[in-house]
């Protein structure tokens, strides 16, 4: 298993994306920003999330993986 370390601001980031709590059957998953995110990012690169420009509507929206939420669970 590798060994994936996150912030803690990473991870108060992630719960909030997901409703508050880490569980796979969340409400929602999702988290707005209107530029690039640097803590999301590196989420991105660790695969512990996914992003979309939002083109048109402007902004970026980050998603939390299955792979994140497995691991932190």
């Amino acid at each position: 298993m590798e060994d994936i370390r996150i912030t803690p601001k990473q991870l108060k980031e992630i719960r909030h994306a997901l409703g508050g709590e880490i569980k796979e059957d969340t409400f929602r998953n999702h988290y707005c920003t209107c530029e690039e995110c640097e803590s999301w990012n590196e989420l991105v690169e660790i695969g512990f999330a996914t992003k979309r420009d939002m083109g048109e509507l402007g902004g970026i929206t980050y998603f939390v993986t299955e792979k994140a939420i497995k691991a932190l669970r």
